[in-house]
């Protein structure tokens, strides 16, 4: 496998992560960093990039995603992330193979890019928008995602449209994930390679 294929797995894992930190940042507290919200955003919005960094915004705000993916290696990170890696991955296989719902999920992102040349990505009608498609595609293929957190904060729409659109942003870099090699069982054997990438692809 070669250094640039690890290089844009790792990129994915930490955008992965990195969106998962800011759902459970939502659930929990109302809040998550709106620079995130910048970086991950673009992984919906950009088709056919040169490169993977062109999928995201500034890779310095990934950098919270490539420490957790070290510290799952390690075995010493919140057993939730976990949890929700392995569902958003079922998720996005089972998504792939739903023609129906990948032609309603594609349509949904390319109303998404139109209402962008109206307003930034992070405006609340467009996250509402997001939030709608995810719901429309990615709620549908699987069991839904259960979201753990503050039920004062879980029952803000504002808050629900955030971690849908991140949930969604998760989605995608996973499929990311998948277009460049990724599978479990590199997971599982690859550790090593993949850490060393997450260290130098940045």
């Amino acid at each position: 496998m070669s250094d640039t294929t690890l290089n844009d797995q790792a990129w994915c894992l930490s955008a992965l992560f990195s969106a998962i930190n800011g759902v459970r940042d939502l659930a929990h507290t109302g809040h998550t960093d709106k620079g995130l919200l910048e970086a991950l955003l673009p992984c919906l919005l950009q088709q056919n990039a040169a490169v993977i960094s062109d999928y995201f915004g500034n890779p310095e705000l990934l950098d919270k995603g490539r420490q957790l993916l070290t510290a799952m290696f390690q075995q010493d990170v919140d057993s939730e992330y976990v949890r929700y890696s392995v569902q958003l991955m079922h998720v996005e296989k089972k998504l792939s193979k739903n023609r129906a719902l990948m032609a309603e999920l594609l349509d949904g992102l390319a109303d998404v890019r139109r209402q962008t040349s109206h307003f930034p990505p992070t405006h609340e009608n467009v996250l509402a928008n997001i939030a709608s498609v995810y719901q429309r595609t990615a709620s549908e293929a699987a069991p839904k995602i259960m979201v753990g957190g503050n039920e004062q904060y879980l029952q803000q729409q504002a808050v629900i449209d955030q971690i849908r659109a991140l949930l969604l942003c998760a989605i995608r870099v996973i499929a990311l994930w998948r277009a460049n090699g990724g599978n479990r069982w590199q997971l599982m054997f690859s550790r090593k390679a993949i850490l060393e990438a997450a260290e130098s692809a940045f």
